[in-house]
């Protein structure tokens, strides 16, 4: 499948620039809340993942939906899409993940852009539910998740799997981090760390001695937060290693199923190095799409309620049906 770049929708006028482009969707946007199941699910080592699942009759299509860092499952993006998904006829699970939801998880750890095995789990549940198709989008660091999970060694669980999107996705962790720590991401990056910040806290409480707290007072970048708490929680080196291991432009080249990756070139989020054109230029089964506009997982449209991504993501997995 072909690399494209294109523009095909427009931006509203009074959002230039990929700043308001992330933020105001973000921050601003109201999407009315579909009714929905709530559902706590275990994992194979005694925790739980929170999720909503937003039902359709006569429907064995499924769609799961991974949200972003600090991200959940109601946020204006994921109601967004999952509008989208069940007008277009599937079945919708929308996922927190560890320490996410509306509680804190019950181990140490947390959740990262690599957990593909919290992934298998919601996969897992889909498929005992009858899913005759079931298809994967991710945004941001859900799209890593996405593309990693796609790109490792196929299971039994991916079997159904039949297409995915990732949207707005750091395909390179270590170029995206040092991108997000520059100091004009402070906006950014203040407000992943307070909020980061408060969960060490929280879990440290819990379990005395698994967090070094002690160093949460120098704690200035994600590449910290990624040193002192990700790596060691998470079985990893450091955060070089932690990053090494999990970004998904490793796993592009394995993947074998349909993947519309959508990426804005002006995201304030992104480095050079997290837009993969050279693995997705003869790729057969990713399809590479840059715009000019979008910002991170913002992609406004002009006259439209819908953001781009909800009405190109369906029409891509449409094609591939």
């Amino acid at each position: 499948m072909p690399f494209k770049k294109n523009q095909p929708f427009r931006t509203p006028g009074w959002l230039p620039g990929g700043d308001l482009q992330t933020m105001v969707p973000g921050l601003f946007r109201k999407v009315a809340r579909k009714s929905f199941e709530s559902y706590e699910i275990p994992t194979p080592d005694g925790d739980v993942l929170e999720l909503d699942f937003y039902s359709l009759e006569n429907s064995t299509e499924f769609v799961i939906l991974c949200h972003g860092l600090e991200g959940d499952s109601r946020r204006p993006y994921m109601l967004g899409m999952t509008e989208a998904m069940l007008a277009a006829g599937k079945q919708v699970v929308a996922w927190n993940y560890r320490g996410c939801g509306s509680k804190l998880n019950q181990k140490p750890i947390f959740y990262h852009s690599g957990a593909t095995y919290d992934l298998e789990t919601v996969v897992k549940w889909v498929q005992d539910r009858g899913a005759s198709h079931i298809f994967l989008i991710g945004f941001s660091l859900g799209g890593n998740l996405v593309m990693k999970y796609l790109g490792e060694k196929e299971g039994a669980a991916q079997q159904h799997i039949f297409a995915a999107a990732a949207i707005s996705v750091p395909t390179d962790l270590d170029a995206g981090c040092t991108h997000l720590d520059r100091a004009l991401a402070w906006p950014y990056r203040s407000r992943f760390l307070k909020t980061l910040r408060a969960k060490v806290l929280a879990k440290a409480a819990i379990f005395p001695g698994a967090f070094a707290v002690e160093k949460l007072p120098a704690m200035k970048k994600i590449r910290d937060f990624d040193n002192w708490f990700t790596a060691p929680l998470h079985g990893f080196a450091d955060a070089a290693d932690y990053y090494r291991q999990n970004s998904s432009c490793y796993f592009i080249p394995a993947i074998k199923r349909p993947v519309l990756l959508l990426q804005a070139l002006n995201d304030p989020f992104l480095a050079p190095a997290c837009y993969p054109i050279n693995l997705c230029k003869n790729h057969a089964f990713v399809t590479l799409e840059l715009s000019d506009e979008g910002g991170h997982v913002g992609f406004p449209v002009a006259g439209c309620h819908r953001n781009w991504p909800e009405t190109r993501v369906p029409d891509f997995f449409r094609v591939c049906e």
